[in-house]
């Protein structure tokens, strides 16, 4: 280390006699007051380095007031000078000082003036040898007076230089989203830096995350701030992929200078730090690589926004089980055990060896580890245990993600084992339509009451011989029939429920049913048995059926076989090879895939019970008028409802906003809008679900309530 600025001063010496230190316990008498502690300069002249009177200086000459001491420091100046403070401040400062300078009452300025003391003896005298106890002592005044900022601020710069100039390890800061506020790289971090540099390696990812956050481009978003364990195990993990062996940064030309601006303002010093012999290079001259790692931190907080969502809705969440279903998979491939993993294993027990297990909702909650104090699960809830299961290579049905409404906690699930969870693209019309044939083969199956494993043994071998279906499809297909299969009471309700609906319904699935059953061009006769055992439990006879496969004959398609024709005399005619399944003719598919889907969306509608029709309705009822300051009726009661929700999927919002005649799109814009000017932030998340700003959905919901 080497001082910049010339050498230490000696202490001056004023014409009425010497200006005396008084060192850690050694007692002074100030008029009349007993200062037993030391620490102080007492004398009567102490000039600065500019010539100036030292403001720490005690001038016993000066007057001192014999009451009333001005205890609050009210008449102390914002830079306090004891030549220059009132007789009333004198007294209280002395007071303060015989008190053992412990009051956390006391003004901020007598503090000032004393910090003003210790600096110079250190900085200006270089009294290396009463380092200790001048850190003892600031350090002391820290656990008091921290809470003033400005005081905090000098005070922690007089603890590192007072390291640097013992010789002292500077503590390493600790990597946390405080490291943001100072607003400066700090001077131990830089020290640590700049000596990796110089001995010619690569920074590694908590080096370069601490320098990061340091840095004016440290990142301010929410993510950081709510959920920075997992920002930080992200980094890691991305960090490592994105600079394998560590970032190579060159080496910067500014050597690293460290500098002091006194508190009292009367002197500035400087020490040009080395190490080795050699000086440290100052990495704050450097601002490219902060560039990428500023973006690298902008995708692990994006990646980490729905999971920040979730803790904001729920703040105790953190480490839970249901919130890990939000993580990115980069964290939950981590070959580290976690509650999460473990949760895992205990849901494969599930599958006994087997591909296909039974279990229901509330069982696979309670196999997750998934706590939510009771409460009944909800479509968001099904849908997270979904997602995480899909990383886990295992799907479920009935499931929401792929046209299945969800079922109730004591509903069945057939879990299934496949890659990813067996996802379903979307628009698939082949997987689409055979889906509708397992809906409407569970009503024809159900139509006497009944549904035999024989009838299930049929659909399945259908499904399996269905080639225009991969695997995976084919494998949640047949976990989607055994559920209905499965549920044998809830399908009674179906049937009840399609007596009641309207007649246009009825035709249209009836019609469905029919040009699915003739996709292969043949009515063979068990198809034709199956159709009127769907068309029985729409209240309509076998006739509706015959009717309709004669009308379905496309004038430039060959006529329909409605059944096998006799053979008669003369020479025989080979016989068509058996049909192992429905083979889906895909011309044929795409004239009938508008309906398909149509009764799809009917189907899904219909098969779900009671019970569960009221855990997942929207709520028809709107809230009272409340208009939120700015914003006109409409748009203020779509907000209450979201606020009292919090939050809502896409899905509901749509249906919501359609509720106070707005479109989404625009209602969302315009909430947002009005948020920006009335908070200056956005007050909905603009994802999937939509969810309020918790800070702003706390303040409104009090504004309402009051």
């Amino acid at each position: 280390m080497q001082w910049i600025g010339g050498a230490p001063q000696e202490t001056a010496r004023g014409s009425n006699g010497a200006v005396r230190w008084y060192a850690a316990g050694e007692p002074a008498e100030v008029a009349g007051i007993t200062i037993s502690d030391g620490l102080i300069y007492v004398g009567s002249s102490l000039p600065s380095r500019s010539g100036a009177p030292e403001n720490c200086l005690i001038n016993p000459e000066l007057k001192v007031a014999p009451s009333h001491p001005d205890l609050a420091g009210e008449t102390m100046p914002f830079w306090p000078s004891y030549s220059e403070i009132t007789p009333n401040a004198r007294l209280a400062y002395l007071q303060w000082l015989a008190g053992g300078k412990l009051d956390p009452g006391a003004s901020i300025g007598f503090v000032f003036l004393y910090l003003y003391g210790l600096e110079r003896r250190l900085f200006v005298d270089r009294r290396r040898d009463e380092s200790d106890a001048l850190t003892a002592e600031v350090e002391r005044l820290l656990n008091i007076y921290g809470s003033n900022r400005s005081f905090c601020g000098y005070a922690r710069a007089f603890l590192e230089g007072a390291a640097l100039f013992s010789g002292k390890p500077l503590p390493d800061p600790e990597l946390s989203p405080a490291l943001r506020d100072n607003g400066e790289v700090p001077l131990s971090l830089r020290v640590s830096l700049g000596r990796t540099l110089l001995r010619g390696e690569n920074l590694q990812a908590g080096e370069a995350l601490k320098w990061l956050m340091s840095s004016a481009l440290a990142p301010r978003r929410t993510p950081v701030d709510r959920c920075f364990d997992e920002f930080v195990a992200l980094w890691e993990v991305e960090f490592e992929t994105r600079f394998p062996g560590g970032l190579r940064v060159s080496m910067p030309g500014s050597p690293l200078v460290w500098r002091y601006r006194s508190a009292s303002g009367t002197f500035e010093t400087a020490l040009s730090l080395k190490a080795g012999g050699r000086p440290i290079p100052d990495i704050t001259a450097l601002s490219a690589p902060l560039d990428q790692l500023a973006r690298l931190a902008e995708e692990c907080m994006e990646s980490l926004a729905a999971y920040s969502r979730f803790l904001g809705r729920n703040p105790g969440a953190a480490g839970s089980v249901q919130g890990a279903y939000l993580l990115p998979p980069q964290l939950l491939a981590s070959a580290r055990p976690t509650s999460l993993h473990l949760a895992v294993e205990e849901v494969r027990r599930i599958f006994e060896g087997r591909q296909i297990a039974r279990t229901t909702v509330g069982a696979l909650r309670s196999a997750l580890g998934a706590s939510y104090s009771g409460a009944a699960s909800t479509a968001a809830d099904i849908q997270a245990m979904a997602d995480l299961l899909g990383h886990a290579d295992i799907g479920f049905e009935p499931d929401p993600r792929f046209g299945s409404l969800p079922p109730s906690d004591d509903g069945i699930l057939m879990m299934f084992a496949s890659r990813g969870g067996a996802p379903v693209p979307v628009d698939d019309a082949e997987y689409d339509a055979m889906r509708t044939v397992v809906e409407v083969s569970a009503l024809a199956a159900a139509a006497d009451g009944v549904m035999t494993q024989a009838e299930l043994s049929k659909l399945r071998q259908t499904i399996r011989a269905t080639s225009a279906l991969g695997t995976a499809q084919r494998l949640r297909l047949l976990a989607y029939a055994a559920a209905l299969w499965r549920d044998a009471p809830k399908q009674r309700r179906v049937l009840s429920r399609l007596s009641d609906a309207p007649d246009p319904v009825k035709e249209t699935i009836l019609d469905v049913a029919c040009a699915v059953a003739m996709a292969d061009g043949v009515a063979e006769h068990g198809e034709i048995r199956f159709l009127e055992n769907v068309a029985k439990a729409l209240g309509k006879g076998p006739k509706a059926v015959h009717e309709r496969l004669h009308r379905d004959q496309m004038p430039d398609e060959a006529p329909v076989m409605i059944a096998p024709a006799r053979p008669e005399s003369g020479t025989p005619v080979p016989p068509q090879p058996a049909a192992p399944g429905l083979f889906l003719d895909r011309s044929r598919l795409h004239k009938i895939e508008g309906a398909t889907k149509e009764v799809h969306a009917m189907l899904s509608e219909i098969f779900v019970d009671d019970e569960m029709i009221a855990q997942h309705e929207i709520g028809s009822k709107i809230a009272p008028d409340q208009d939120f300051k700015g914003l006109d009726s409409e748009h203020s009661q779509l907000l209450r409802l979201i606020l009292d929700r919090n939050g809502a999927s896409r899905e509901e919002f749509a249906l919501l906003s359609k509720q106070v005649r707005l479109l989404p799109d625009g209602a969302l814009d315009r909430i947002n809008e009005w948020a920006l000017e009335t908070f200056d932030e956005s007050i909905l998340e603009d994802d999937d679900p939509i969810i309020p700003v918790e800070h702003l959905r706390v303040e409104l919901m009090q504004s309402v309530q009051a």
